[in-house]
């Protein structure tokens, strides 16, 4: 539910400040929030030379990824992008790791990713794709958005065998962080002293509660059920981005987005079938 409500947070976000700062904050508050979970669990990480390269590949497309999440959401709807994303994602993960590990795609995972392409086409409307419409709804920067989280999640799958999930994640974030300050413009800052309540509200829930409360929860989740069972529950992210999108923006969800995404809800319903 949080995750679903974050787009909406985000967006609400990206109206008082721009991309960098807001990358910015996402990361640094993020990195602050998670300290008490991660802390005893950091002294025990090994640096190896391979998950330095994981992390520095994650740091840079985890920027990648939310400077195109909040490009969308500056140009776009939320809802829009909290379907098109969170379905699309996995699909693309899916296809990227079948092509890194050279495995075979099952008859019934081609289908799935079949259904996915045509829900991708279906949202993305391609009959009046042209790179001005595309730049105009900010779909082509969810486009991107999901790419750059896909290559995330690849790298967080290899660096879980040399560290905790939770931790690993962690590290990325701070090294983000780090990155994203030389970004921002002094300026910036300075007119943080201006933002009201409201934004720092959106705040808490898009950046800390997504991260600290929702990202723990959900791996003490997949702890106790299991990987299968409780990544279930991810299918429930982009109702709570529609619902929350219509209830705090008055947005109202495109007949295509719905139609293009039971496609990809298919898809996603067909990979993740054993």
């Amino acid at each position: 539910m949080i995750w679903g409500v974050s787009w909406a947070s985000s967006k609400i976000c990206s109206t008082y400040a721009g991309v960098y700062l807001l990358l910015f904050l996402k990361f640094f508050l993020s990195v602050v929030a998670m300290i008490p979970f991660v802390a005893q669990d950091l002294l025990r990480v090994r640096f190896s030379k391979q998950l330095i390269l994981i992390i520095f590949g994650a740091v840079f497309f985890l920027i990648f990824y939310n400077f195109f999440f909040f490009m969308g959401l500056e140009n776009g709807f939320a809802s829009f992008g909290g379907v098109f994303v969170t379905t699309i994602n996995p699909i693309i993960t899916f296809l990227l790791m079948a092509l890194i590990t050279k495995s075979k795609i099952a008859f019934l995972k081609k289908i799935a990713l079949g259904l996915g392409v045509v829900g991708a086409l279906l949202m993305l409307k391609v009959w009046d794709i042209s790179v001005q419409n595309l730049l105009d709804s900010g779909n082509l920067f969810f486009l991107m958005a999901a790419l750059g989280w896909s290559v995330v999640s690849i790298l967080s799958s290899f660096g879980s065998k040399m560290a905790n999930s939770m931790t690993l994640t962690f590290l990325f974030l701070l090294g983000a962080s780090f990155v994203s300050f030389f970004m921002v413009e002094p300026s910036e800052f300075v007119a943080m002293k201006n933002f009201d309540a409201i934004f720092w509200a959106n705040v808490m829930i898009a950046f800390v509660l997504t991260t600290a409360f929702a990202t723990v929860i959900y791996f003490k989740g997949v702890a106790i059920m299991g990987p299968s069972d409780a990544s279930s529950y991810l299918f429930l992210v982009p109702v709570f981005a529609i619902l929350s999108s219509n209830l705090m923006l008055s947005e109202t969800i495109s007949f295509w987005t719905l139609v293009g995404g039971s496609f990809a809800f298919a898809a996603l319903y067909l990979i993740n079938k054993k």
